[in-house]
């Protein structure tokens, strides 16, 4: 995080012009209908995209029940008290996880023909086993094992989810389809 803030304030360069608080959100506001019904209509044209939005609304939700419950459950499995930094350490290894994923990826792909259907399939099967496995953990240490499995695997998934998506999106759309992802990304956090 440390290292993206730097870059950001030191290499990105945007036009120096002041807009308020307010007057960004309510921009927003009003572009956000324009963006629905983009989305809508490109989803509609190219039907191949609804599956790939549901996927990710189905990833927000298995994340977003992972991030809500682990922690709770790892706290009662250690009787109440979570040792220093513990939560800090697990997840730092999740992260550290999931960049490793996104290197191993693309071979991955490689393996499997290119396809990145079958990348996604495989990982979002390994996703799905590995939240089944924490569920299921009755020590810290499982836990703490399973989570990094699920970040890794949910990496796995991700990476060629949205190469699927940007693939598949008309380039006057695309930067408008990649922020109704997002949007219905955190949908599925919401709804979590």
């Amino acid at each position: 995080s440390c290292g993206f803030g730097f870059l950001a304030l030191t290499v990105v360069r945007a036009p120096s012009r002041h807009v308020s608080y307010s007057a960004g959100v309510r921009a927003s506001g009003r572009e956000a209908p324009l963006i629905v019904r983009t989305a809508v209509k490109t989803i509609r044209e190219q039907r191949g995209l609804t599956r790939l939005f549901i996927a990710g609304i189905g990833l927000a939700l298995g994340f977003g029940s992972v991030e809500t419950f682990w922690q709770p459950r790892f706290l009662e499995l250690k009787g109440g008290d979570p040792g220093r930094g513990i939560f800090g350490v697990v997840m730092a290894s999740c992260f550290a996880a999931g960049a490793l994923m996104s290197f191993l990826t693309p071979p991955v792909t490689r393996l499997l023909n290119g396809k990145r259907r079958g990348t996604a399939m495989l990982f979002s099967l390994l996703t799905s086993a590995a939240m089944m496995f924490l569920a299921a953990g009755r020590t810290p240490g499982w836990m703490a094992a399973c989570m990094i499995l699920v970040y890794a695997f949910g990496e796995g998934t991700g990476i060629p989810r949205k190469a699927m998506l940007n693939d598949s999106l008309p380039p006057e759309v695309r930067a408008t389809m990649l922020s109704f992802d997002s949007l219905v990304t955190y949908l599925g956090f919401a709804l979590t």
